[in-house]
């Protein structure tokens, strides 16, 4: 479709007599973008007239389109901070509702879809019924995939991830796998290498996990996570497990 011009739309409407339509360049590229929502006729443009219809449209439905929106982005914003303080209250029932709502308004945030996971899996917690929670956790884990797929470099959203397979959903391999992509970019991530080990020896590979254990020791500054990685492996090495 070729490029409408407001000037020329400017030039047919003062050939009108009694419509004078003032053409800013900010109306320029609202007017452009309309266009680009309109039908085209045969020879791929849209009429005069209709142009003519649409810069009314302009004038007169632009401010409160404006305001219509910047509300919309007023109101995402409260539901965001709503759902952080009933987290910080642990409230996760009422804070994975309220980033449901956020969502709606920032579909593509990565961050919202991490915290709708986080809230819903702590929530699930408090479930009695076993399948119920098992539902409430799987549910959990696609909101933390979705999170990846916006943002694939998302560590949070990885390690909580595989904290729920392993941990919860009884998915030892998938937490392996998880927190391999996670150390991929990420190689000193030492909560991503206790997953690791822990899945390994979960799934049978002693030696994996020993190697593992070994190398928190190696490059970890903290010291109590040296002392807890070189129990788990001093355990596995005398044929124990570590839980």
């Amino acid at each position: 479709m070729k490029r409408i011009h407001c000037y020329l739309a400017a030039v047919f409407i003062l050939m009108i007599p009694g419509l004078l339509v003032s053409c800013s360049k900010a109306d320029e590229k609202t007017l452009q973008s309309l266009t680009s929502t309109e039908s085209v006729s045969e020879n791929g443009e849209v009429s005069n007239e209709r142009i003519v219809e649409l810069e009314k449209g302009i004038k007169e439905y632009k401010e409160e389109a404006d305001r219509t929106v910047k509300a919309g982005a007023e109101i995402g914003i409260y539901y965001r901070l709503v759902g952080l303080e009933y987290m910080k209250l642990k409230m996760y029932g009422k804070a994975f509702d309220y980033f449901g709502k956020a969502i709606e308004y920032y579909p593509e945030n990565e961050v919202l879809f991490y915290y709708s996971g986080v809230s819903l899996a702590r929530s699930a917690k408090s479930v009695l019924a076993v399948e119920e929670r098992r539902n409430l956790m799987q549910k959990a884990a696609v909101y933390y995939q979705r999170a990846i797929e916006l943002n694939s470099a998302y560590g949070d959203a990885y390690y909580a991830l595989s904290v729920l397979y392993l941990f919860e959903l009884n998915r030892p391999l998938d937490a392996l796998k998880t927190a391999e992509k996670l150390l991929n970019f990420d190689a000193g991530n030492i909560d991503a290498l206790f997953i690791k080990a822990r899945a390994e020896a979960v799934t049978g590979n002693i030696r994996d996990a020993v190697d593992t254990y070994n190398r928190i020791i190696k490059i970890s500054k903290d010291d109590d996570a040296v002392l807890k990685a070189r129990e788990f492996r001093d355990t596995l090495m005398s044929g124990g497990s570590n839980g």
